[in-house]
């Protein structure tokens, strides 16, 4: 093994990384793997570099650096983007490391002739070459995870290069934002919290990382939540307003309980987190660690960015804390949802319900792909805390629900995974589902199948044309489970479906697959008044 190998395990090491996930190559990426398992951290060998990257995002999703995916040079890179750019969107600020050539090799020595630092600017936040002194790991660390947290890419060579040179993505995330006023934007978000009678709070996925001490659901006011932000208020209290999206349903909290309000206070609320900034009758301020550009589109008349982000979401809490007013709003409101919810005898809503009960004292994450599914999964699943819930929620990303449960599956071992995945999202990383039956680990995953594309089949239901593009032939997928190890089942009612969950060995000697066939015309109409 390579010195440099060596020295660059213990670096990774240093940086927070504890697994690493990918398809090694026969050059430094090896010894750097081996290095990296003789040091205790190890390495699970992936069918596809992209379910890597997603793997390593899993580690990292509560905004700490902790997992690291490697690959090759060229197409193993190339490979790494999907997961890269999910990671983006999710603000996990995974590593992926991969072998490259020396920036001194002449073009004509290059068999794989892709301009890796190209490749990445869309992607990921920051990228380097190593050096070396290995500077550039510890810089790369610290880029990812500061706000807005998102992956950084080192390329390996024999040859390192002299200095560090970090390159960062060009949309201005990474860089302190504008101090206004010396503090006079907060003072002005206090006075305005003092004048509402009836406010109402909006976290972000910041408040998980930088405000996780407070109470938010003993304020005595409404508190709503993007998607990524899901879990920060305990979502059984009776203050818990729903998840914010930009999409306002009939039932959206949007629509029923901003509306309201007479004063929206985001805290970490960024327009990445929402498919539209939120437009309301009510004065909107925010309260953020980020770039104004974060907070651009919801019209707000403050923005402010204290220095000390604990100290101000403190004093914003107890200044919320004055008002109270909602409750019987939100017990009318979350009546109404329930209805819509169960209002057919077999739907996914009964089966995420039902599953959550059996799990009831057991530490369980639930995972979500995207699909009509995840709109009911965000809306029933009830999340004590942001640790219990992981989801596409930024970037409504098809197919990272199963690369994503297996590497939570992987770092928290003790903690039941129940993966939900659709007709279109079990596909595109099926195969490492066999590397969850070697490994035997704790995940049950729920397959939602109505045998297409039942959100896209939603949207195109006005418009001509055959049908067939939103159709998905074979969609059956519980034989090819049990063909590779997995325990699995088929259900197509409720009946069924409470006899398989009952009789299911939950205590997770090995991996369940539940394979769950609904109707399509309930399927496709379930969420119509949601958002």
């Amino acid at each position: 093994m390579s010195g440099l190998a060596r020295r660059l395990a213990g670096e990774l090491i240093r940086s927070g990384v504890r697994h690493a996930f990918g398809i090694t190559g026969s050059g430094i990426s090896y010894d750097l793997i081996a290095c990296l398992e003789d040091s205790g951290v190890p390495f699970y060998p992936v069918a596809h570099e992209a379910a890597a990257a997603l793997m390593a995002g899993a580690c990292c999703r509560d905004g700490r650096l902790r997992a690291a995916a490697i690959g090759i040079k060229g197409p193993g890179l190339a490979n790494f983007i999907p997961g890269i750019l999910s990671n983006r969107y999710e603000g996990r600020p995974a590593l992926t490391v991969s072998e490259s050539y020396s920036s001194a090799a002449p073009a004509y020595y290059m068999h794989k002739r892709a301009d890796h630092a190209a490749l990445c600017g869309p992607a990921a936040k920051g990228y380097a070459r190593l050096d070396r002194e290995l500077r550039s790991v510890g810089l790369l660390a610290e880029l990812a995870v500061q706000e807005a947290p998102g992956p950084v890419h080192l390329d390996i060579s024999d040859e390192p290069e002299r200095e560090p040179q970090i390159r960062t993505h060009p949309d201005g995330e990474s860089g302190l934002p504008h101090r206004e006023d010396g503090g006079r934007a907060f003072e002005r978000i206090l006075e305005a919290v003092e004048r509402s009678r009836k406010p109402a709070v909006v976290l972000g996925s910041m408040a998980a990382r930088r405000l996780g001490s407070i109470r938010w659901d003993r304020l005595g006011v409404p508190v709503l939540a993007t998607a990524a932000a899901k879990g920060c208020i305990d979502e059984r209290s009776a203050f818990f307003g729903g998840l914010v999206t930009g999409e306002a349903g009939k039932l959206s909290p949007e629509r029923n309980i901003l509306r309201e309000a007479d004063l929206i206070v985001g805290i970490g609320l960024r327009n990445t987190e929402v498919v539209r900034p939120i437009r309301a009758e009510a004065e909107i301020v925010i309260v953020d660690n980020a770039g104004h550009e974060l907070s651009e589109g919801f019209q707000a008349s403050a923005v402010a960015h204290p220095f000390d982000m604990e100290a101000a979401g403190e004093e914003l809490a107890r200044a919320l804390s004055a008002k109270s007013w909602g409750e019987e709003l939100l017990r009318r409101y979350w009546r109404e949802v329930d209805r819509e919810l169960f209002r057919e005898a077999w739907l996914p809503a009964l089966a995420l319900r039902d599953v959550q009960e059996r799990l009831h004292g057991k530490e369980t994450i639930l995972v979500s792909d995207t699909g009509l599914f995840c709109t009911i999964a965000e809306t029933v699943w009830k999340a004590r805390q942001p640790s219990e819930y992981c989801g596409s929620g930024n970037g409504r990303f098809m197919g990272t629900s199963v690369p994503t449960a297996i590497g939570l599956a992987v770092s928290h071992p003790e903690a039941a995974i129940v993966c939900l995945a659709g007709d279109g999202g079990i596909r595109p990383y099926w195969a490492e589902l066999r590397l969850a039956a070697e490994l035997r680990l704790k995940l049950f995953v729920l397959y939602m199948s109505d045998g297409g594309y039942g959100s896209i089949r939603r949207a195109a239901a006005s418009r001509a044309g055959s049908g067939k593009p939103v159709e998905i032939a074979g969609s059956s997928w519980y034989r090819p489970m049990k063909a590779i190890g997995w325990e699995a089942v088929r259900v197509r009612s409720y009946r069924e479906f409470r006899r398989a969950l009952e009789r299911a060995d939950l205590d997770f000697p090995g991996p369940l697959f539940m394979e769950m066939a609904f109707d399509k015309t309930g399927y496709t109409s379930m969420t119509a008044n949601l958002r």
